[in-house]
């Protein structure tokens, strides 16, 4: 980025000797002065000034070599120092300076159309009063960019055995974040005789896509200064998982799903091997406890990127409407206001691709009204005991809420496949303190169910009728949150695939874990000067 710089112009004044020509020759002279005097040093000329010359009064003599025939007239000039009484110039003023005569310049170093003549070796004051030097005051005006100066910051790097202490004490901060996160005063601990601190700093999110972020600002003191160090933790949502379980149903076994994406369970899994059929996890998988099996083996490659057990519980929280509430009408974002629609009996929403959704009362009632989904994070918000039932094509960014139930009808898909385009602005939160659950066959209707959207259903996400023989598979791309899960086969093989937008935000209004994850380090100490 260009700086800012200032433009100052400074005068400097000054009485100096300048040599001042009173007709153009002397001018003349002059500059063949200089370029007489480089060419006799380029040759190798030696001059050997005499000791200083009372006309110079102590003062070191300048010398100033010029040509005979072209600075000054030899005949003129013995003429004038006869009149004046004093010996005729021969070459040099043997009364003040002594100098050994340089041999003349090379033809190939001569100056062009100047004949070769012996130099003269003068005094400053000789050449003043042969040149007529006057003393002038000399005005010279310098331009310069300025820039001005600015405190910098002084960058240290972590130790080694500090860089140690400190990745550890964010591993067990990552660990266990309450230690840190919630206290009421800094963080105080001791390493190698040196005092630290940590102090956090929240930063809520902003909007109901954002993440929250909990700034650590570790502090300590080097050679009588406080230096300081950053580390940024951003808070996971629940909708960083592909699918998440709280209780898993023991009478549900795993055996043809497949997962892609991060996997928690806070209980025991069941995994069923038998028949030549496996489920397969594709991310991260963590269990809170142990796993279980039928089968003889656990089949090779099924936990393709890990399976970590004893991981430690991530709990639910007790009711998701308080922090939901905190983010209904803000200002986005976008900067649209975002009014939130309440239903206060049972409804029938259809999304539609030209960015509205329209409901209705029954299944097969009129149409009760038309909005648009197009301003802003859009809220659909139920009362106690109001089921909402959904289906369609969306565009735009929807929250669905109910303390009750939400019932899916049908295909939920948007508008802008993120799938095909991963800058997709489309997102749809389906969020339930109670029950998600998939309609009927009858409703549904046979073959695949196709949702894209990031589910969270406090108690239970459910398939009715899951014993029917309808051998069709059921995808949803997004992330799926529940407290339980039931069975989904035989009527549906499941494939929950992760929508990696959600790496970066958080679907809209989807409640928060308690565990940070690190998003950036300076490993550096740093000082403000």
């Amino acid at each position: 980025m260009p700086k800012e710089s200032n433009t100052g112009t400074s005068q400097l004044s000054g009485s100096t000797a300048s040599l001042q020509a009173s007709s153009p020759r002397p001018l003349l002279a002059a500059l063949i002065l200089s370029a007489i005097l480089h060419a006799a040093l380029l040759a190798g000329t030696l001059l050997t000034p005499a000791a200083p010359s009372p006309a110079s009064d102590g003062t070191t003599a300048a010398l100033e070599v010029a040509l005979l025939g072209t600075v000054s007239d030899p005949v003129r000039d013995s003429a004038d120092d006869a009149a004046a009484g004093a010996p005729a110039d021969t070459g040099y003023d043997g009364a003040n300076t002594q100098a050994v005569a340089p041999a003349p310049l090379p033809a190939a170093r001569q100056a062009p159309g100047i004949a070769t003549r012996t130099p003269v070796v003068v005094t400053r004051a000789d050449a003043a009063n042969r040149l007529d030097v006057a003393q002038a005051a000399v005005d010279l005006k310098v331009s310069a960019s300025i820039e001005p100066w600015r405190p910098q910051n002084l960058a240290l790097a972590w130790q080694e055995q500090e860089s140690t202490m400190l990745r550890e004490r964010v591993a067990q901060w990552l660990e266990d974040p309450e230690q840190l996160l919630n206290q009421p005063e800094p963080l105080r601990w001791q390493h190698d005789g040196r005092q630290y601190q940590a102090a956090v700093r929240h930063l809520p999110a902003g909007s109901a896509t954002a993440m929250e972020r909990a700034v650590v600002e570790i502090s300590t003191e080097y050679d009588g200064r406080q230096v300081h160090s950053s580390i940024q933790l951003q808070r996971l949502p629940f909708s960083h998982y592909a699918q998440f379980i709280d209780s898993w149903d023991p009478d549900v076994t795993l055996s043809e799903d497949i997962v892609t994406g991060r996997f928690h369970s806070n209980t025991a899994i069941n995994i069923s091997t038998e028949r030549g059929a496996a489920p397969q996890f594709r991310g991260p998988v963590s269990i809170a406890t142990s796993l279980t099996w039928a089968g003889a083996y656990l089949a090779a490659g099924m936990f393709a990127d890990g399976l970590e057990l004893q991981a430690g519980r991530i709990d639910l929280p007790t009711m998701t409407m308080p922090l939901f509430a905190a983010e209904v009408n803000p200002n986005d974002s976008g900067g649209q206001r975002s009014e939130p629609h309440y239903f206060d009996r049972a409804s029938w929403i259809t999304f539609h691709a030209t960015g509205e959704y329209s409901w209705k009362h029954s299944p097969d009632g009129p149409v009760q009204g038309h909005r648009t989904t197009s301003a802003g994070t859009v809220y659909l918000i139920a009362n106690d005991g109001v089921n909402l039932s959904v289906q369609g094509q969306l565009s735009g960014q929807v929250v669905v809420y109910s303390p009750y139930r939400i019932s899916i009808t049908g295909h939920l898909r948007y508008a802008d496949n993120p799938q095909d385009s991963a800058d997709s602005p489309d997102l749809l939160s389906l969020i339930s303190d109670h029950t998600i659950q998939i309609e009927t066959p009858s409703v549904t209707g046979p073959g695949d169910l196709h949702i894209q959207a990031a589910i969270y259903a406090g108690r239970r996400f459910s398939v009715r009728q899951f014993r029917a023989r309808n051998n069709g598979m059921l995808y949803i791309y997004g992330s799926v949150v529940a407290g339980s899960m039931s069975a989904t086969e035989p009527r549906y093989a499941t494939r929950i695939e992760f929508d990696h937008r959600l790496d970066s935000i958080r679907a809209p209004g989807f409640p928060m874990t308690d565990r940070y994850a690190l998003e950036s380090q300076d490993p550096h100490w740093r000082v403000a000067r």
